[in-house]
């Protein structure tokens, strides 16, 4: 006998938590809020909007020597990053993705943790729909978050593009590398085009993919800057554009 729709989600949602662990601790898939504050529905944008306030503020008290840059691109970085990372094991780990149409995030001091997303149902298909179908969601999420930002402290549409096209960019070359299939070169290239395009975003400037002779391995030169050199001990990353 066949296993229920809803039976198989929770299944799935289970194997999907323990694929993402070592991205994402304490991902929750259950309906149990009381640890999830950041949504991305615009209802709720006076206390949306007040989490991230507070994870800036928390990281500027945190990193007084450096400066808005730096802050700010953190914080972007920090809201975006787990809802990305699951987007990619869930599609390539598992060829299911779960409803990013509405889920709540967690933050403890100035990370995020946690993400409780609010409905079981999880979707499947060919790899190329469930891109377009996360770049939908993903994409009016992250436009959400970036005006929230932008109403306290000034986040322009060109910023967020470019840091969101960087970390979609660098989260394709982590697949690639913690894959447990071998994934070749030109795959993964293959995979940036329908990312970059989903999220409506322009390809990389020519030059940002180097490829060492044998084809094994793959670089990527990131469009904007973290601006971590900006704190005490910091140092421009290996993949920073002003190398």
């Amino acid at each position: 006998m066949s296993l229920s729709k809803e039976k198989n989600n929770e299944i799935i949602a289970r194997q999907l938590k323990s694929l993402t662990q070592s991205f994402i601790p304490d991902l929750n898939f259950s309906t149990q809020e009381a640890n999830y504050s950041l949504t991305n529905n615009p209802k709720n944008w006076q206390s949306d909007q007040q989490v991230v306030i507070d994870l800036y503020q928390r990281i500027q008290q945190s990193t007084p020597e450096a400066d808005n840059s730096y802050w700010l691109t953190r914080t972007c970085t920090l809201l975006c990053w787990q809802p990305i990372y699951t987007a990619f094991v869930s599609i390539y780990g598992l060829n299911h993705v779960p409803d990013f149409n509405a889920f709540k995030q967690g933050r403890t001091g100035t990370e995020m943790h946690g993400i409780c997303f609010l409905s079981n149902t999880l979707f499947t298909g060919k790899t190329e729909h469930l891109i377009q179908r996360v770049g939908k969601a993903l994409g009016q999420c992250f436009e959400y978050y970036r005006q929230l930002l932008d109403d306290a402290y000034r986040c322009r549409p060109h910023y967020m593009q470019a840091l969101l096209g960087d970390m979609l960019l660098t989260a394709l070359l982590a697949l690639k590398e913690h894959s447990p299939l071998p994934l070749s070169t030109s795959y993964i290239l293959q995979q940036s085009n329908p990312w970059l395009d989903a999220f409506e975003l322009p390809p990389p400037p020519s030059g940002s993919f180097k490829i060492t002779p044998d084809s094994e391995e793959i670089f990527y030169t990131r469009k904007s800057c973290c601006f971590v050199y900006k704190k005490t001990n910091g140092k421009l990353c290996h993949n920073c554009p002003r190398l």
